[in-house]
């Protein structure tokens, strides 16, 4: 009886472990490495989604953003790639450069 509890206790910790490692890499796969902001080009800190959201006008130094760091309002972005300036995507959220990538 004790041998069957033991086996059966390794069952879930095994399985614990699995199911840990599957929801790491699912949280690793949404990572926000790629995650797009709009960033003001001229000191590189990010400002305002409207700004490259906004494609009637001619607001030059606002371009999103890929990868890198730098997420909050105001802070200083780098490491990543500058993108298209006012590009609207469709989809669920998407904004900037191409293609179907959500934000």
């Amino acid at each position: 009886m004790r041998d069957q509890m033991k086996r059966h206790r390794a069952k879930l910790q095994v399985g614990g472990i699995m199911s840990a490692a599957v929801i790491g890499w699912g949280v690793a796969g949404c990572s926000h490495d790629d995650h797009e902001r709009c960033v003001d080009t001229r000191n590189n800190t990010v400002i305002s989604d409207q700004y490259c959201r906004d494609t009637t006008t001619t607001t030059s130094y606002a371009h999103w953003y890929r990868g890198g760091s730098g997420y909050k309002m105001g802070s200083h972005v780098s490491g990543g790639e500058t993108g298209s300036h006012g590009v609207a995507r469709g989809g669920f959220g998407g904004h900037g450069g191409s293609g179907g990538h959500g934000g």
